[in-house]
């Protein structure tokens, strides 16, 4: 390398370019995989029905104080969705 001091420069030069468009194409695909989820149609219809069946839960255990007096501490009320925070990281690691 002493001999040809910019070969070490050229050679560093081709692994930065290689790790910035491995990086890049990681990027996509996170965000590709980001859409698929976000938009995911079996995924929603888990939700709906997730949803449809507690809400007969409740009618049906309404003389009883619902499912919530029936579970106890463990009863979920809301079922968190962070496919929109995921999105926003990945849009804003683009910028």
């Amino acid at each position: 390398m002493t001999l040809f001091p910019m070969y070490g420069v050229a050679y560093l030069g081709h692994r930065m370019n290689d790790v910035f468009w491995s990086l890049e194409n990681l990027t996509a695909s996170v965000l590709h995989l980001a859409e698929f989820v976000k938009d995911d149609p079996e995924k929603r219809a888990m939700k709906t029905m997730i949803m449809q069946n507690r809400m007969a839960s409740d009618f049906l255990l309404a003389e009883k104080g619902e499912v919530c007096a029936l579970v106890g501490d463990y009863c979920c009320t809301i079922i968190p969705d962070s496919t929109d925070n995921i999105t926003q990281i990945i849009v804003r690691s683009w910028m």
